[in-house]
């Protein structure tokens, strides 16, 4: 009766939590939708009004009509990256992938969503020579490799510096993303690759997030025979490294 009662109260509140983390997950998402969405609204009124006589201006707002659908279009894609996940749905194509290539490919993705333009940001790489090539889905692992260089820029402090290293160990290949953040204290490390997950802190509160990326880049990485670790420490930043298998 006592092992019973344990087992159904330790589920009970497994249940909870993770009912607390969907409820708060759909309110983040339903925040981070509407804001870009209110945003395109707003610019084709503007547009439609015909107060806007000067062709800078019209510009300047089509620009920015265009960074908003994307940024819009990025949200929802996420969110049915994790549901193909979830569905078991996601199917991994495997190549050889030269890490030199792959950390470009990521980079010019990264470049394409303007978060450069938006922020002062040192992003040093690098590949020592003779690095061997990895095996794996070269898309999934583009976008696992993004979603940490994200990550480590939308978490990091000023001046932003973002380091992109890999190193050969046996069979595998490491590769980090390290930043000069805050850091992750030691109580949600653990969690912080559970999905709907952020640690609950001040920057948390400043910035956007679903809690689905590192979630997603985990389950990228295990597909692909791999593991992701963590190595942080409050006040002098974090490094995510992926280790894959090399080719």
């Amino acid at each position: 009766i006592l092992i019973g009662t344990v087992f159904t109260l330790t589920s009970t509140a497994r249940e909870i939590r993770l009912s607390r983390l969907q409820t708060d997950f759909v309110s983040h998402l339903s925040h981070e939708l509407r804001t870009p969405l209110t945003s395109i609204q707003l610019f084709i009124e503007t547009l439609q009004s015909g107060r806007l006589q000067d062709q800078e201006r019209i510009d300047e707002c089509l620009t920015l009509l265009a960074q908003e659908s994307n940024r819009l279009s990025r949200r929802i894609e996420r969110v049915l990256e994790w549901a193909r996940m979830e569905a078991g749905r996601r199917v991994y194509d495997s190549e050889r992938v030269e890490v030199q290539a792959l950390v470009n490919q990521a980079l010019q993705a990264f470049e394409s969503q303007t978060m450069l333009k938006q922020t002062a940001v040192s992003i040093e790489v690098d590949i020592p020579e003779g690095t061997p090539d990895i095996l794996g889905d070269r898309e999934a692992l583009v976008e696992a490799l993004l979603n940490l260089v994200q990550n480590a820029v939308k978490y990091n402090s000023a001046p932003c510096r973002v380091n992109i290293r890999a190193r050969h160990d046996g069979p595998r290949v490491g590769l980090s993303v390290e930043d000069n953040g805050p850091g992750i204290p030691p109580h949600e490390q653990k969690r912080i690759f559970e999905k709907f997950y952020r640690a609950d802190n001040l920057l948390r509160r400043e910035t956007e997030g679903s809690g689905l990326g590192l979630a997603i880049v985990r389950a990228v990485i295990h597909g692909h025979g791999g593991r992701v670790t963590l190595d942080s420490q409050l006040g002098r930043g974090s490094r995510f490294t992926l280790w894959l298998p090399s080719s």
